[in-house]
């Protein structure tokens, strides 16, 4: 119900609207103060798609019990490019789950985070490419301009890195065979 309310009436989270903007510095401002979702890098034991709901209940409690404190997010590769996709929901993220997991035709258990826009701006700095809501309607890849500008942001080294877990995303079963 949410998405079709957000597609009547219009995103109106910050960061969507700073980068419909076009000012990549006022971007740059919105990401540094917004709190965004991404998924640990960490993505455990591939599945088959048509693994047994058992299966499947094992590798979620696996990754329940290693919540990791680390900021080594998730990045996929493409066309020979590494991307670095966040996002601005929940269940934006599970959406790309589940995209992913149709592409490489497995299932995992991604770990989602809430963290600081100064995270996405610092591991920035280790990609190709930066994709908002990545496999969303409203998808934003960010351009090389962009990017660059971002990688320039002063962040504080001294910053304690605050991870929040939102939770353990399996994608919908319509995507197992």
């Amino acid at each position: 119900m949410l998405k079709f309310l957000q597609r009547l009436f219009g995103d109106n989270h910050p960061l969507s609207l700073a980068a419909k903007s076009g000012n990549v510095a006022h971007f740059g401002q919105v990401l540094l103060e917004s709190k965004l979702v991404v998924i640990h890098a960490e993505l455990g034991e591939r599945l088959p798609l048509n693994s047994s709901d058992s299966e499947i209940l094992e590798i979620v409690k696996k990754a329940a019990a290693n919540e990791p404190t680390d900021a080594r997010f998730f990045s996929y590769q493409d066309e020979g490019k590494s991307y670095f996709p966040f996002f601005l929901s929940q269940s934006d993220a599970e959406v790309f789950c589940g995209a992913f997991s149709g592409r490489e035709n497995a299932l995992f258990a991604y770990q989602l985070f809430q963290v600081q826009g100064s995270e996405i701006a610092r591991n920035s700095r280790t990609v190709d490419k930066l994709v908002m809501n990545a496999q969303c309607d409203d998808e934003f890849k960010v351009s090389p301009e962009w990017l660059m500008s971002l990688q320039a942001l002063p962040i504080s080294k001294d910053t304690d890195l605050k991870l929040k877990r939102l939770a353990v995303c399996i994608p919908h079963p319509s995507l197992r065979a």
